[in-house]
């Protein structure tokens, strides 16, 4: 989850020495991956909002998959907060949930059986969860029974605290994590998420997941 008010050099030296949080700094790094066509042109798009799950209707589908998902997203991911922490098993189990059934009255986008439809999750976190095993094991299901995987972007995590990251990816079947220390960086990251899937084929959706507090 993103830590509230937090701040570093990193983020700071980004924005001309504008001391902004690390939640900040990525919502303008997804609005920024978001203008660049090339990529929005080649994929679906939506948002989930995600962290702590007992307060404020966390697990939140803020913006449900679909052609015009990019476009939302560029204004909507502005009223995500930051609050809690990092509650990922509660998180996939949503997500896992609205790939097969939907959510909060969205069909599912996924098309049953649709062999050429490729589906990812682009998870994005500063934190560390607990409940590790569960998570995991929900995230296998969603890539071996849904044909949905997952990309693990962790930033402003430290080395010694990325093997977590490293399993998620392995078990999303994206096989690397992918991490930033500044907002160039995830911008970075989450462009390279983005080619990775849709070089693949451009038919496919791709749910940006959000980490909060």
């Amino acid at each position: 989850a993103f830590v509230s008010g937090s701040f570093d050099t990193a983020w700071q030296q980004q924005f001309g020495g504008l001391r902004i949080s690390r939640l900040e700094g990525a919502k303008r790094a997804i609005v920024a991956v978001l203008s660049d066509t090339t990529l929005t042109s080649g994929a679906n798009f939506g948002l989930m909002e995600w962290g702590w799950p007992f307060k404020y209707s966390y697990l939140n589908l803020r913006v449900p998959i679909s052609s015009n998902g990019a476009k939302t997203i560029y204004t909507n991911v502005d009223g995500v907060r930051g609050y809690g922490g990092t509650y990922l098993l509660q998180a996939m189990n949503y997500a896992r949930e609205y790939w097969r059934n939907g959510a909060q009255g969205y069909p599912s986008p996924r098309i049953p059986n649709a062999t050429c439809q490729l589906n990812f999750n682009i998870l994005i976190s500063d934190g560390q969860w607990n409940n590790h095993s569960s998570a995991m094991s929900v995230v296998r299901d969603m890539k071996n029974s849904l044909n949905v995987k997952t990309f693990a972007v962790g930033f402003a995590v430290g080395t010694g605290n990325r093997s977590n990251y490293d399993n998620l990816a392995d078990n999303g079947g994206t096989d690397d994590a992918l991490y930033a220390n500044s907002s160039a960086q995830l911008l970075t990251a989450l462009t390279d998420a983005i080619k990775q899937a849709i070089s693949g084929t451009l038919t496919f959706t791709t749910p940006a997941v959000m980490s909060e507090l």
